[in-house]
């Protein structure tokens, strides 16, 4: 494992709305954050060229452009029967729903959001889709050349393709995500690696090939829930492994290649031959903003703070009882550009538990301690997660400067900084499944 300091701008924050904001706020080291409510149609504004004709915007008439280069762009371009939005080399962002929120286009040919390039993009909590089905072109989300693209608590639907198109890009993550009601497949994954579902529920898609993967690596479907889907269900030309899902296709519709050594699936993985609709459970946009209940930021704090304790008090107990004490630590010595010697000392602290579905023990992370330096500079990094694998506190500090961050139910619910901001709680996360993808590699044999 080779993990590298990188200095990150940080983020600024920046609250929309209407359409007009959204695509001006747009753009690298922003995290966009969408009022309670709001329904903002793209397409007024992707119509109108005075606004895209400045630095920093494009105005294409092609029908099918070349997209190109690093420069970062917002780009209004011509599709079949209006325009859609295209992004360019955009870094660190992420776009954010409050209540109730939605983005919608006119156009049925044009994607949503069109990604060329990108690297760092996060949607989370919105509702994304057109105003009226289309049939041939458009999709909601397409990526290309993307690095690390992340969308959480969404709703990806009635698109004329796909809900998701990928062509050449590495670690895309969805989790607790909906796509349904699309009129060519549910999604297409092409060239891509390390491509993951988690929680999601794919419905009401139809009518060709509805999951197709081709020349890609690491794909993975944890969790996930497929029903009255129509068309031919998996198309994989690469492996794909299926953890405790639960996949629902008519005895009239094609299933697909789940005889295949592509079809890789544990013993939870049921497929079952059935029209059934599926149950309605706590993913999507509308259950992310009230996870909370009526619990305040005050007893998320003190409940966290007692499962530090807690997780403290194990590796205590265990120290005293001369038990194994469950830790791995990996440690890189490594010559950094600009810096000299660098010593990266990482522990994982965990639990183990037998598993008889793949006959052999999996260990399930609770807390991780990193130390390294960049320089002369040593800095230090505790990562704490609940009994989920759900990251809930972060910490860092290096000389004088500390920097806390506390979640609760995939919320930032505070920010405590001390002296100068180390990092964002973008990069915590993303940093902190880094390091929880290298563990499983290691030790859960997730390859």
């Amino acid at each position: 494992m080779l993990l590298v300091a990188m200095n990150v701008a940080a983020q600024k924050e920046i609250k929309v709305n209407s359409a007009r904001e959204l695509i001006e706020a747009i753009g690298s080291n922003r995290i966009i954050v969408i009022q309670d409510g709001c329904v903002l149609n793209l397409t007024p504004i992707l119509n109108n060229e005075d606004f895209f004709d400045r630095d920093g915007f494009g105005w294409l008439p092609n029908y099918y452009p070349e997209r190109s280069g690093t420069e970062e762009l917002k780009v209004s371009c011509k599709c079949f029967d209006g325009r859609m939005l295209d992004l360019i080399g955009i870094r660190n962002l992420t776009i954010r729903g409050g209540k109730d929120c939605k983005i919608v286009v006119e156009p049925r040919y044009a994607y949503i959001f069109s990604f060329y390039g990108c690297k760092n993009i996060r949607l989370e909590r919105l509702t994304i889709g057109h105003t009226e089905e289309g049939y041939c072109e458009g999709g909601v989300i397409l990526a290309s050349g993307c690095e690390n693209l992340s969308i959480a608590n969404c709703d990806l639907y009635g698109c004329g393709t796909y809900g998701l198109e990928t062509a050449s890009c590495r670690n895309v993550t969805m989790e607790k995500s909906i796509i349904r009601d699309c009129s060519y497949g549910i999604m297409q994954i092409s060239n891509s690696s390390e491509c993951k579902f988690i929680d999601c529920d794919f419905f009401r898609c139809r009518e060709f090939n509805l999951v197709t993967l081709s020349d890609s690596e690491d794909a993975l479907f944890r969790n996930c829930r497929f029903a009255q889907n129509q068309g031919e269900l998996f198309m994989l030309e690469s492996a794909t492994r299926f953890e405790n899902c639960e996949i629902h296709h008519a005895e009239d519709q094609e299933i697909g290649n789940v005889d295949s050594e592509n079809f890789i699936a544990d013993k939870a993985t049921k497929v079952i031959r059935d029209d059934a609709q599926l149950k309605e459970r706590k993913i999507g946009p509308k259950y992310a903003p009230e996870r909370l209940g009526n619990t305040s930021s005050k007893e998320i704090i003190e409940a966290i703070r007692k499962r530090y304790a807690e997780v403290k008090e194990m590796q205590k107990l265990r120290k005293e009882a001369e038990l194994p004490p469950n830790q791995t630590v990996v440690t890189s010595n490594y010559m950094a550009a600009g810096a000299g010697p660098v010593n990266d000392v990482t522990t994982y602290f965990y639990l183990g538990d037998y598993d008889e579905d793949l006959n052999r023990q999996i260990y399930a992370v609770n807390f991780i301690v990193r130390k390294y330096n960049v320089g002369a500079t040593e800095f230090y990094q505790e990562f704490l997660f609940d009994e989920d694998g759900i990251l809930i506190f972060y910490f860092e500090k290096s000389d004088k400067d500390e920097t806390r961050y506390y979640w609760g139910y995939n919320e930032l619910v505070k920010e405590d900084v001390k002296g100068e901001s180390l990092t964002d709680e973008v990069n915590a996360y993303r940093l902190s499944q880094e390091l929880l993808n290298a563990f499983n590699l290691l030790m859960n044999r997730e390859f």
